[in-house]
């Protein structure tokens, strides 16, 4: 059975009880966190930790990125023929360098607070700089041309090793994984909801997984100064009451919910439309803690590939 496949043995799942959960953070600055409400939801089980370099290997020796059974929608076939995608991250990327341009002191202002931090702060005056052209090649480089045919950074030393979790992930390549696990395990795995990810996390409440007061020792977030991923589950103080792993910090997690306020229906999946924008929770070694929260809610648009951005599998009961 390929590596992937024995991710959910009984051994490797946390398993929040059914029942109703508290979601969100009334005093929080971020309105999207905001109101506090309860939802209900049946058992499930979370992976342990989130999905690793090791894992996402067997996906690619199978031939996943070539073999359309697993990219299921209309969106995620185009994107793994790589039709269009240049077009449109280049478009976004215009987007954010004329915004910038039009607001120079906004990298300084973001590293100010918090919300930013110095290595995204540079990449920021960086891009503003950058013409259309600069921009295009920027993209080739981390992108490659073609249809892609394994995650970004997947050659990078500082992120590919064996039990670091794979990162560089579209929303597109995560559910094709599940897909492809699902069959071979014979069961469902998908991506969780932000409900579900969250009632693993805050287990009812709690502002981070081990309890309501940060640890810098109990994650990998800005404050640690790794500054790149770090294997899973090495952050034992971390653990949450349903027994996972690396919910706070290390890579931000894809989920299938969609980016919209709250109160909202347990919805999923999100549209996987390119443009289309779904929640991701966690936070990660690029953040400053406020960011790795149970409550938190990041959000990214479905071609997104980053260097702080992987997934974890949820399965069925």
């Amino acid at each position: 059975m390929p590596t992937g496949a024995r991710r959910l043995s009984s051994k490797d799942v946390g398993v929040p009880p059914a029942g109703s959960w508290r979601i969100g953070a009334d005093d929080s600055p971020y309105p999207l966190e905001r109101p506090v409400h309860t939802v209900s939801l049946p058992s499930f089980e979370l992976a342990r930790t989130p999905v690793t370099n090791a894992e996402y290997a067997s996906f690619i020796a199978a031939g996943g990125y070539r073999d359309d059974r697993w990219w299921r929608t209309d969106a995620a076939r185009r994107w793994r023929r790589g039709e269009g995608l240049a077009e449109i991250i280049g478009a976004e990327w215009i987007k954010k360098r004329d915004n910038l341009r039009r607001h120079p002191q906004l990298p300084v202002e973001m590293l100010r607070t918090g919300a930013a931090t110095l290595h995204q702060a540079v990449s920021m005056v960086k891009l503003t700089a950058m013409s259309d052209v600069e921009i295009t090649d920027a993209l080739a480089a981390i992108y490659g041309s073609g249809p892609p045919r394994a995650p970004g950074y997947w050659d990078d030393s500082r992120l590919n090793q064996p039990g670091q979790p794979v990162v560089g992930v579209s929303v597109y390549e995560a559910e094709a994984y599940c897909a492809w696990l699902s069959e071979v395990t014979g069961t469902v795995i998908r991506l969780p909801s932000e409900y579900e990810w969250e009632a693993a996390a805050a287990s009812g409440g709690r502002a981070f997984p081990y309890g309501d007061s940060f640890d810098p020792s109990a994650a990998n977030t800005f404050e640690l100064h790794v500054r790149t991923t770090t294997p899973v589950g090495v952050f034992t103080a971390g653990v949450s009451v349903a027994g996972c792993h690396d919910l706070s910090g290390n890579v931000f997690e894809w989920t299938a919910s969609p980016a919209t306020p709250y109160p909202h229906p347990d919805t999923r999946p999100g549209s996987d439309d390119p443009g289309a924008v779904r929640i991701c929770r966690g936070g990660s070694w690029r953040h400053h803690w406020v960011r790795a929260r149970a409550a938190y809610r990041g959000r990214g648009q479905c071609f997104v590939r980053n260097d702080d951005l992987g997934f974890r599998l949820l399965r069925e009961r």
